[in-house]
């Protein structure tokens, strides 16, 4: 393992381990609905994870000099994981209360994204 990698895996996660708890809670807490509506409700979590997985896989792919087209599909997965987070609002039938967990996604999100970039681009500076 690289030391840039060992840097990316140290950075990325405690946003991993916490939208993992954020996912999990999404899911045990929506009791009353079908499998596939608590998937749909868990699912913001699960994307922005996904984006976590994508910058580190990426980062192995660029270069300093080649990253944009990477960059570009780490911003549309952390999009789609926002939208999510707004469709699980809607969706979850459970303790309202949950929501206040969607504080620290945002959190989550704004971190990953600027670290996420940082490590698609390869710059630490």
């Amino acid at each position: 393992m690289t030391e840039h990698l060992e840097t990316v895996m140290v950075k990325l996660l405690a946003p991993l381990i916490m939208l993992l708890a954020i996912a999990v809670i999404y899911f045990i807490f929506n009791r009353q609905q079908s499998l596939w509506s608590r998937v749909l409700a868990s699912s913001h979590s699960l994307i922005a994870i996904v984006g976590i997985l994508y910058a580190i896989i990426a980062s192995s792919y660029t270069s300093p000099s080649s990253f944009a087209p990477h960059t570009a599909i780490f911003s549309n997965i952390l999009v789609i994981a926002c939208i999510f987070g707004f469709v699980a609002v809607l969706y979850f039938e459970g303790n309202k209360s949950i929501h206040l967990l969607l504080l620290p996604f945002l959190l989550c999100m704004a971190y990953i994204w600027h670290v996420g970039g940082k490590v698609i681009t390869h710059n630490w500076v």
